[in-house]
């Protein structure tokens, strides 16, 4: 019975994790593209309502941004700016314009560009976000540390009343161009507008998690997401249970705290939905005493060849230095991984990771500081990566790191690669301390980078050592280009 309960626990952990960590790297994402649209603006002495459209129009938002419902910018416009502001914008075609809602106020902000410009975004045209409290503390947030900041809960102003959701909002500042930005006062006064996006938390949460349907029987874990750090009904953003099983219970609930960009937090409430909480205990108890009574019988026996197992088990599978993975359980985690994606769609990526100056420190101090420093790197390898990922030594100084389920997305799927393999390796190019002896005398300083070479991969069916050797072949060409970078395999094909 603890053994179920506790393998139920772990399995949910697991699922809550993966949660977390999809979000966050999603909004770090977004707010990617929300820097980028501000950098139109410092790019260009104006930018009109074409250039917008044509930038939204490259990245392709319906395909490669799934779950946003718009990306837009918002003017500040002064009174005494108001009428010929006004006026402007009618001349571009939109005789019924204006900013609102009604009312004379010390600054005025309007959302003049957003696409896709239909459908419910229509509503938002025109719109001082900067006038509710809600949004307007966000965009003081990101106007005064020149970054990114999402907003607390609100109901956006596409909603129509169908299908109506809870909503959050991504902001970030666009200054004037050549304006210094140095601190809070400067970056005030340099101010003329935020990109931003609107999300739709069932919209957003559905392309974030995988989840095809909310409520459908495949999905154990139920999600809830607060906006804060408190299970506050009032701060309920996201529910993936549907109506008729709201007020189930469970005994299997954990709960994660996540960090989002500019002091913003969100907890996420993991539980087992209504397939795992009917869980028929009668067959497990059964199962239990039936296991006491065979234990009993053959206990040595079975201990004996389990400690056998599991010592054979860890020698074949892991490096004796490291107790990183070795070739064999990459091989069999890559097989599951492809499996995995072509059940799902997801893509995964695969880094073959070389270190550029390691012959030296054996030349020089010995094979103990070659290990030491193997040791390390095996170390900041796994502090660079989720749990969920592989991390393994293939010989010498030779490692390969297995991400799996990045997205469902290429092109968000390689960025996240991307990101993952510069972390690596800017941790793996911070110099190494290495304790030869306990004595400080033998304490050695050494400086080695990694030149990494990634394969992105879907789930189509494939050798994994095909994929194994283009991430290989992308490696060497990383070297042969300087070391310390990475390349992709496209790009040396």
């Amino acid at each position: 019975m603890r053994n179920v309960q506790h393998q139920i626990f772990m399995e949910l952990e697991g699922r809550c994790d993966i949660f977390a960590t999809r979000i966050n790297e999603r909004l770090d994402v977004y707010a990617t593209i929300l820097r980028g649209a501000a950098a139109l603006f410092g790019a260009s002495e104006s930018v009109s309502r074409n250039d917008w459209l044509e930038y939204i129009g490259i990245l392709d938002a319906n395909k490669n941004i799934p779950g946003v419902t718009g990306i837009g910018f918002s003017q500040i416009i002064s009174p005494r700016q108001l009428s010929a502001h006004t006026a402007r914008i009618r001349q571009e075609g939109f005789p019924d314009y204006s900013v609102h809602p009604d009312g004379q106020r010390s600054i005025y902000t309007s959302i003049i560009y957003l696409e896709p410009f239909a459908g419910r975004n229509l509503r938002a045209f025109g719109f001082d976000m900067f006038s509710e409290p809600i949004r307007r503390n966000a965009m003081e947030r990101a106007r005064d540390t020149g970054d990114a900041a999402l907003s607390r809960k609100v109901v956006l102003i596409q909603e129509n009343g169908k299908d109506a959701q809870n909503g959050t909002l991504m902001y970030f500042p666009v200054y004037r161009k050549g304006a210094p930005l140095n601190n809070v006062s400067e970056r005030q006064a340099a101010i003329i507008g935020w990109t931003y996006s609107p999300y739709r938390m069932k919209t957003l949460m559905l392309s974030i998690l995988g989840i095809e349907k909310i409520g459908a029987k495949a999905q154990i874990v139920r999600l809830k997401i607060y906006d804060g750090l408190e299970a506050n009904p009032t701060a309920l953003l996201f529910d993936s249970a549907p109506d008729h099983v709201k007020n189930l219970s469970s005994q299997f609930h954990v709960q994660r705290r996540v960090k989002l960009n500019n002091g913003s937090h969100w907890l996420l409430d993991c539980a087992m939905d209504e397939v795992a909480s009917k869980i028929d205990y009668t067959i497990v108890w059964i199962t239990s005493i039936l296991g006491v009574i065979i234990s009993g019988l053959i206990f040595w026996l079975i201990l004996s060849i389990t400690n056998a197992i599991i010592r054979s088990a860890q020698l074949s599978l892991h490096d004796s230095l490291t107790k990183l993975a070795n070739r064999s359980l990459l091989d069999d985690r890559l097989r599951q991984a492809l499996a995995a994606n072509r059940r799902n769609g997801f893509h995964g990526a695969l880094l073959f990771i070389d270190l550029d100056n390691f012959k030296p420190i054996n030349d020089t101090y010995g094979h103990r500081a070659g290990d030491l420093l193997l040791i390390e790197v095996s170390n900041r390898l796994k502090t660079s990566v989720r749990r969920v990922d592989t991390v393994a030594r293939i010989g010498g100084d030779e490692f390969v790191i297995l991400i799996t389920e990045l997205n469902r997305n290429e092109v968000i799927a390689k960025n996240y690669a991307l990101r993952i393999a510069e972390k690596i390796r800017l941790s793996l190019a911070q110099p190494y301390i290495l304790h030869l002896q306990e004595d400080q005398d033998s304490t050695v300083q050494h400086n080695c980078t990694a030149s990494i070479g990634v394969e992105l991969f879907d789930g189509e069916i494939e050798a994994e050592e095909n994929i194994l050797g283009r991430a290989d072949h992308a490696m060497y060409r990383a070297k042969e280009a300087g070391r310390n970078r990475i390349k992709f395999s496209e790009e040396v094909k």
